[in-house]
């Protein structure tokens, strides 16, 4: 698991923030799910394998991210949050397995209560493991992903399923639309109502650098924002800048210690303004000091060239000479090619 889904997993295991997630997204921002409802369940279920040789039977662990159950409407649900920052090619398969180990391990707790009691089961109840009047909490599974490039996964089993040339492709077949909502798609962040929204809106523009600007500067909300959201923006926004240097813009009131994001990305574009003016003049010292050693080198190829004119100049004179030297010998009769 990557650092940015580490912090997102934290910053959601607030309730408050959970319960928000969940009205927002799963209810078109209606307050149906209170944080006091809230209790934090464990994510992990185990996958039956074969048998390992020994009479044991061997398992597989599966960790999910976050998991609350709460009470709506007198039934308890458990619901799921998962977050991604990666592409998920399998996601509707993905998600059957999350849902069967869910209710599969309802069904082994409700068992395990049952013979705990001492009470009869049938022949049926007994074959299967479970009773005939036994009910399962609903499971809801969000998946969250936060990831930078655009989702290009399936988003439904059907696009996993080859089915031919038929009309009525999806005949006899369950399709599974899981719960995926992409950030980077994300609209209607009026739905929520703590600062998941602030986290949630920045991250959907970080790609868009003018747009980010404009809305940290524009949304009130980003001149009183929490420590944990702006650990949380920081990673998600991959600037360690921001929570390295909080202190500088902090303000702390009776309540918590609050951050003026609007302050931050000033001195954050300073900073980096600053950085590029130096980069520039040591980019600037090193184009100088090239362009002299250009220089000298070209003047080095000049001084070689008039040398090697020069050599020329006097490898031509020595040939002459010797042609001189010939001629006379041939005068006094004398073969200079002749071996003596």
């Amino acid at each position: 698991m990557g650092k940015k889904n580490n912090v997102l997993n934290h910053y959601l295991s607030d309730k408050t923030r959970f319960a928000d997630l969940f009205n927002a997204l799963q209810y078109s921002g209606r307050q149906v799910i209170r944080a006091e409802d809230l209790v934090e369940v464990s994510a992990t279920t185990y996958e039956d394998l074969e048998n390992r040789g020994d009479g044991v039977p061997a398992r597989r662990e599966r960790r999910g991210d976050l998991a609350m159950r709460c009470r709506i409407g007198g039934v308890y649900r458990l619901l799921l949050d998962e977050n991604q920052e990666n592409v998920v090619y399998n996601l509707p398969v993905r998600t059957l397995n999350y849902l069967a180990a869910g209710y599969q391990k309802q069904c082994e707790r409700k068992w395990s209560e049952y013979l705990t009691k001492g009470k009869e089961a049938t022949f049926a109840e007994n074959a299967c493991r479970f009773r005939k009047g036994d009910r399962l909490m609903p499971i809801h599974l969000l998946w969250l992903y936060h990831g930078e490039r655009m989702w290009d996964g399936p988003r439904s089993l059907a696009e996993m399923l080859d089915l031919g040339e038929g009309t009525d492709k999806m005949n006899g077949v369950a399709d599974i639309l899981p719960q995926l909502v992409c950030v980077n798609e994300l609209e209607g962040f009026d739905r929520f109502r703590t600062e998941l929204k602030l986290l949630l809106q920045a991250v959907h523009l970080r790609a868009d650098k003018q747009g980010l600007k404009r809305l940290i500067n524009e949304e009130e909300g980003y001149r009183h924002m929490g420590e944990e959201t702006l650990e949380a923006v920081s990673v998600m926004l991959n600037q360690p800048i921001l929570w390295k240097k909080r202190k500088k813009y902090m303000t702390e009131t009776e309540e918590r210690k609050e951050y003026d994001m609007c302050t931050a990305l000033k001195e954050w574009e300073a900073e980096i303004r600053n950085e590029n003016e130096e980069q520039m003049k040591q980019m600037t010292v090193l184009l100088q000091e090239a362009e002299e050693r250009a220089d000298q080198a070209e003047e080095r190829v000049s001084q070689a060239e008039e040398r090697a004119g020069q050599a020329e100049e006097r490898a031509s004179q020595a040939e002459d000479r010797a042609e001189g030297y010939r001629a006379i010998l041939l005068l006094h009769g004398i073969d200079p090619d002749e071996n003596v």
